[in-house]
């Protein structure tokens, strides 16, 4: 919040009542999953400028659910290599602060992740990267890291993935297919795999 100006924040403990003399509610800007343009634009603009690399760069992420309780790949270890052939870093988002997170991404030229909060992070990328999100192949409600991407001038790709263990998407682990990925990650780039470490 202080990037907003805000620094006086207060939490409110979970057995705590508070009586307020004055509560002001923000109005919705848009319906859920969806964005209003201007706001969101705004919204990266002041936390780049908070937080953001000062120079925009080429970096490949990969942002792995692996220490999640629901909707990790169950075949990571098959899939990681090839997207270190594609020039992918592995990136834990949990063990980053907010800070370090705004930096990591704002440097970033694409980004591939599997449907959950780490995708959140293409916020903070800049117009014209470029966003391919695994998602589980029946799952056509869930359109919010498109209708971000699309407010924020990314690119967005999509690769429909079979579930590992429960056929709600809110709850199944991912099999990804790694044939399909390594023709995806080829368009997403416009590269074949990159002479890095296999």
């Amino acid at each position: 919040m202080r990037a907003f100006g805000v620094h006086n924040v207060d939490f409110i403990e979970p057995n705590e009542v508070v009586e307020c003399g004055n509560l002001l509610m923000p109005s919705h800007t848009a319906p859920s999953g969806h964005f209003n343009h201007d706001a969101i634009r705004s919204v990266r603009n002041v936390l780049l400028s908070a937080y953001g690399s000062r120079e925009p760069g080429e970096e490949r992420l990969y942002i792995t659910r692996s220490k999640a309780a629901k909707r990790r790949i169950v075949n990571e270890d098959e899939i990681e290599p090839i997207l270190r052939r594609f020039g992918f870093q592995t990136v834990f988002a949990e063990d980053l602060s907010f800070e370090e997170q705004v930096q990591l991404c704002s440097r970033a030229r694409y980004i591939v992740s599997n449907h959950g909060a780490g995708l959140t992070n293409i916020l903070f990328m800049r117009d014209g990267g470029s966003v391919l999100e695994l998602r589980h192949q029946s799952d056509c409600i869930n359109n919010c890291y498109f209708t971000l991407a699309s407010a924020l001038d990314l690119n967005y790709f999509y690769q429909t993935c079979e579930p590992h263990n429960a056929a709600d998407p809110h709850e199944a682990h991912l099999l990804v297919d790694p044939h399909r990925l390594k023709e995806n990650l080829s368009l997403l780039t416009h590269e074949q795999s990159v002479s890095r470490a296999e």
